[in-house]
């Protein structure tokens, strides 16, 4: 069976009994990988301008969506206001879902140098899917944001170094 373009189905288990479960609980992504990605969208979208294979109208595509992409501070910055933070900015939602849409058309097209087509790989890893905009949106609304964003955990507050460019882009 398909849901929204993910299989679902019965898996087998070792003792013979059938279970279903969708394969996307396989490949969740925790806000603090997502926060990750988009901060990577960021550095993506700055390294496809400077990309000499990617065709100029996606290079414009690429500063357009870059003049008005969150940044990581940003969003951390929504997230620490608390319940105050009633609201997900608009353009904020659109840059990162026309980011989305920017990346999957390079990696369909096989499009930039093999570090961009790299990069693009790892970043829509953990990338929010088209559509998140408004489930972050209505997140912020009640208060609860940080079921969709967070910094990581194990980074000990570094995000903010990783996300400013000091540190490159998506691993290699």
């Amino acid at each position: 069976m398909m849901r929204r373009g993910i299989q679902v189905g019965p898996i087998r288990m070792h003792d013979g009994g059938a279970h279903s479960r969708r394969t996307e609980e396989d490949r969740m992504t925790m806000p603090h990988e997502r926060l990750r990605a988009i901060g990577w969208g960021k550095e993506l979208l700055l390294a496809l301008q400077r990309d000499p294979v990617i065709p100029d109208p996606l290079k414009a595509e690429a500063q357009l969506l870059a003049r008005t992409y969150p940044t990581v501070d940003r969003l951390l910055g929504l997230i620490h206001t608390g319940p105050c933070s009633r609201e997900f900015p608009p353009e904020a939602a659109q840059s990162i879902e026309g980011a989305r849409g920017l990346f999957e058309a390079v990696q369909r097209g096989g499009l930039g140098c093999a570090e961009t087509g790299h990069d693009v790989l790892f970043t829509l890893r953990h990338f929010p899917l088209m559509g998140w905009a408004v489930s972050a949106a209505n997140a912020a609304r009640i208060g609860r944001l940080d079921q969709w964003l967070a910094a990581d955990p194990d980074r000990d507050g570094r995000d903010r170094e990783r996300f400013d460019g000091s540190q490159g882009g998506p691993p290699p």
